[in-house]
C-alpha cells in the first residue's frame, strides 16, 4: 500500500508543469486536519525547513543531503526521513 502511494505521489509530481515546483495536497474534508503533503522538485538548491512540526522526508530521484543539527544523513531515491 505504502508503494502505490509513493508511486502516486511520484506519478502527480511528474504532471506538474516545468515552472511549478511543488504543490500541497490536503484532505477534501476541512473536518480533517491531521496534516497536509507537500510535493516538491527541485534543483540542486540548498532549502531550509521549519522543524517545529513533524516531518517527512522522501526522495522520488536523485539525491539529496539532509542536515540537522550535526547530523548529515546522504540521500538516493527510494530513501524517507520521518
Amino acid at each position: 500500500m505504502a508503494e502505490n502511494l509513493i508511486t502516486n505521489l511520484s506519478e502527480l509530481l511528474k504532471q506538474q508543469p516545468p515552472d511549478k515546483t511543488e504543490f500541497e495536497l490536503t484532505a477534501g474534508n476541512s473536518g480533517f486536519k491531521l496534516f497536509s503533503v507537500y510535493l516538491e522538485s527541485t534543483d540542486p538548491d540548498e532549502y531550509q525547513y521549519a522543524d517545529d512540526a513533524s516531518t517527512i522526508l522522501f526522495v522520488s530521484q536523485g539525491n539529496a543531503t539532509v542536515t540537522s543539527e550535526d547530523r548529515i544523513m546522504p540521500l538516493r531515491a527510494g530513501n524517507i526521513v520521518f
